[in-house]
């Protein structure tokens, strides 16, 4: 009984319709029967659609980069992983860039590269570099539901405000 469920889950994370594990789309079954890492990560770019900070001492819900960011997000099969996200509303200006404009389109960004590894459903992320000098590695929960897919992170303080926030990404798979 026990194998015929596990064959399941299985069949279910190959068809990408698994809603418990982080390793759907995974090309030799769920993560946990993987023996390479989740193709879910090596299908090519995943385009931001969302973007929610929870800052966590009030509890609100904010959306930093506005009702409809753009960005992508790419995880190789080697382990790499490369971020960038920016506000709907990023303001053009005139060229040279003034300074004044310059912190605004740097606070309407998130930018970084890495590598990751994933542990069950927890996708841990090493930064390399980032927008943001000095920022610490960091774990996401994550979901797949078909297409879709939701990082909510642990929570960390913001090297951009100084506040504890859990971050809630999710990503359309285009490729």
């Amino acid at each position: 009984m026990r194998a015929r469920r596990a064959s399941n889950e299985t069949q279910e994370c190959l068809r990408g319709s698994c809603s418990n594990h982080i390793a759907c789309w995974c090309s030799d079954g769920c993560f946990a029967g993987c023996s390479t890492r989740p193709a879910v990560f090596d299908r090519g770019p995943m385009e931001g659609t969302s973007v929610t900070t929870k800052i966590v001492s009030t509890g609100e819900m904010v959306h930093p980069f506005g009702e409809r960011p753009s960005g992508y997000q790419m995880f190789t099969r080697g382990g790499h992983v490369m971020f960038s996200m920016f506000g709907e509303n990023r303001a053009t200006s005139a060229r040279p860039v003034p300074d004044v404009d310059r912190v605004a389109l740097y606070n309407a960004l998130v930018a970084y590269t890495g590598t990751y590894k994933v542990d069950g459903s927890k996708l841990l992320i090493h930064f390399e570099a980032s927008a943001t000098p000095g920022t610490v590695d960091r774990a996401y929960f994550a979901e797949i539901r078909g297409n879709k897919l939701t990082l909510t992170s642990d929570p960390f303080t913001s090297g951009l405000t100084g506040r504890r926030i859990i971050t809630i990404r999710t990503f359309d798979r285009i490729e």
